[in-house]
């Protein structure tokens, strides 16, 4: 049975032996590579795949939509999203972090309209710039966006430039439930009460999960 254990376990494997993936989609390529083999080895060719295509109404918008990997499981399909971000950059950061909770959205919509897919999936970003930790507020979009430890994302978030006005290109997001954010060291196996009570400063690679439930979901 997988669980969020399963997926702490597999991603504190990267950080034990840190492993560094490049940077950009390269990186992200690698990191999706490197979870999807070891998923492989432990639950079988024919209960996990990558680069998972659906049709949704996503944004309603009809589109094709790849899902980073899949999980059979007896409840349906699980789905898990991923994000790797190495190196440090302010513009990288928000970008990424409106991705990532993008992400959340997305497993909610194929969770809730999807029949195939189990009530359970996670979004997974993983990253060495403590400033996706850190109360860094610089920007309307990031604060909107930030993903500092202990947050709790619900509800509507919409990108405004600092004119007032919303974006037009970024859909704002509306999420069906709550999620905290909370950032792990997969070296000593702690949740973050603030970088400081961390040592581990050796691999300064630390992640988030957000277990996105369908029972949890707020019904309107």
């Amino acid at each position: 049975m997988f669980t969020v254990d399963s997926l702490y376990t597999l991603l504190d494997e990267i950080c034990e032996k840190e492993y560094i993936f490049g940077e950009g989609q390269n990186g992200e390529e690698e990191f999706r590579k490197h979870l999807f083999n070891h998923m492989l080895e432990i639950y079988g060719e024919s209960n996990v795949k990558e680069k998972y295509r659906i049709n949704t109404n996503l944004y309603k918008q009809k589109k094709h939509e790849e899902i980073d990997i899949i999980l059979r499981t007896p409840d349906g399909i699980m789905p898990i999203e991923l994000k790797y971000q190495h190196k440090k950059g302010y513009t990288k950061r928000v970008n990424a972090s409106y991705y990532f909770l993008e992400d959340v959205c997305s497993i909610e919509h194929y969770l809730s309209s999807q029949n195939a897919f189990s009530h359970i999936g996670y979004a997974v970003l993983m990253t060495d710039d403590s400033g996706y930790w850190e109360n860094d507020n610089s920007g309307t979009a990031a604060r909107e966006f930030n993903l500092r430890n202990g947050r709790i994302i619900s509800d509507k978030l919409t990108w405004y430039h600092g004119t007032g006005e919303p974006h037009k290109k970024l859909t704002p997001l509306s999420f069906q439930s709550s999620y905290r954010i909370a950032w792990r060291c997969g070296l000593c196996k702690r949740y973050l009460h603030g970088i400081q009570n961390c040592n581990c400063n050796s691999f300064r690679f630390r992640y988030t999960v957000v277990k996105i439930d369908k029972n949890e979901f707020i019904e309107v």
